[in-house]
């Protein structure tokens, strides 16, 4: 026996997953379940409940089950394990079990009735521990160590009430789109409330025309209050074709499903032809728009150290040869209307690539304007054009009362 216990790895409760809770189980020695308990229960009232534990060895073990704290750590959804009764938000006084110390035969299992009795003047508030069966009696190694095999049950419990929920979206980002890698999606959320938060939703990827094109689950993870998680979600490689793309986060989290206010983020499946720049504000280049917030976004090669910049009236403008931004977005607000140039180029490998120009055309005021316009050849020339808004504000005045007096009396004055 001394042979096995030293060949065989314990899982030994130091670190338990949030992330998966299901996924912590010892298929060595003891086995419990289930894996978790995420429960409500108001104040004054009392919840009984029932786990399993099982032998998985061909000889007898000694169990005994008690409660200890828990603490999260990291962004990874772990929590360490302290002795009962030193946190806070510690669940240990109000549970109860009818077996505390028992024998299980090899491949024996035996179900523990636990109660978990809320005080009638206990806060809305999150209370937490873990329930651990160890194995006692264990014989010690050549060594004169004795290693004692342990598993828990995490039990997050919610006091009922009117408690304070708050997730944040502390960051959203996403990987450069590599060939071959697809891309990656990361959020970082902080709880900031009492309770803890186990957000759903969806990523939702949309083209430059506003089309979805891919919808990610945003897969629920547990978030202990005071503490932060990482999220992570992966798009496979050869989902999406060539060009600018819009991501998105619609989810909820909580008792009243609060929105989660997350910022969209761009990226980009390059062509593999060099710079490339895109917009979600202005995506037709020969259109008008009335937005006069212009936004871009571009791509960033391997080599690429830094780029240049200009936004001008001038279609053929090239940025000077100063690195000014080495990020791959950038916006504007309250430009004038009229034709407008994005131009840009990028430093690579030591050397100034071409300039890219990208038009943007704003129209916010409804009249008629002059208008600078460009051929396929590249030909610019200029010309005057009326907006649809100033042709119906014209036909409103013809057609009403007071237009048709005008018109009358101009038709009624004489010729010189």
């Amino acid at each position: 026996m001394i042979n096995k216990l030293r060949a065989t790895t314990l899982i030994i409760i130091g670190i338990l997953s949030l992330c998966a809770i299901n996924s912590v189980s010892a298929k060595q020695f003891l086995d419990i379940s289930p894996l978790s308990f995420d429960l409500t229960i108001n104040p004054g009232e009392v919840s009984i409940n029932q786990l399993e534990v099982r032998n998985n060895e061909n000889y007898t073990i000694g169990v005994r089950i008690n409660t200890e704290d828990i603490e999260a750590v990291g962004e990874k959804g772990q929590v360490i394990v302290e002795p009962p009764g030193t946190k806070t938000h510690s669940i240990a006084d109000w549970i109860d079990f009818d077996l505390k110390e028992f024998v299980l035969e090899p491949q024996e299992s035996k179900l523990v009735n636990f109660e978990i009795s809320v005080p009638e003047d206990a806060k809305p508030e999150g209370r937490y521990g873990t329930i651990i069966a160890s194995a006692i009696g264990m014989a010690a190694s050549e060594s004169g160590m004795i290693i004692v095999p342990r598993v828990g049950a995490l039990v997050l419990l919610r006091v009922g009430g009117e408690a304070k929920e708050e997730v944040i979206v502390k960051s959203f980002s996403c990987s450069d789109y590599s060939q071959g890698q697809g891309i990656t999606f990361t959020m970082r959320l902080e709880n900031k409330g009492v309770v803890h938060a186990k957000p759903e939703g969806s990523i939702i990827i949309t083209d430059q025309q506003g089309k979805e094109v891919a919808n990610l689950d945003l897969s629920d993870k547990y978030i202990m209050p005071d503490a932060a998680r990482e999220i992570k979600v992966y798009l496979e490689e050869g989902e999406l074709q060539t060009g600018g793309y819009a991501v998105n986060v619609v989810g909820h989290y909580g008792k009243e499903n609060i929105p989660l206010d997350s910022p969209e983020i761009n990226f980009i499946v390059p062509s593999g032809k060099g710079l490339e720049v895109f917009s979600f504000t202005h995506s037709k280049q020969d259109e008008w728009y009335t937005n006069n917030d212009p936004a871009f976004f571009w791509n960033k090669e391997e080599g690429v150290t830094g780029f240049s910049y200009s936004f001008d009236q001038d279609p053929v403008s090239i940025p000077d040869n100063i690195p000014e931004i080495d990020q791959t977005s950038i916006s504007y607000n309250k430009i004038d209307d009229g034709a407008w140039y994005f131009h840009i180029k990028a430093k690579k490998w030591g050397s100034w690539g071409e300039t890219i120009h990208y038009p943007v055309k704003i129209d916010v005021i409804p009249f008629y304007l002059e208008k600078t316009f460009i051929t396929e050849n590249g030909i610019q020339y200029k010309d005057n054009v009326i907006s649809w808004w100033m042709l119906i504000l014209v036909l409103m005045v013809i057609l009403s009362p007071l237009g048709f007096v005008m018109l009358k009396k101009r038709g009624n004055s004489k010729k010189f």
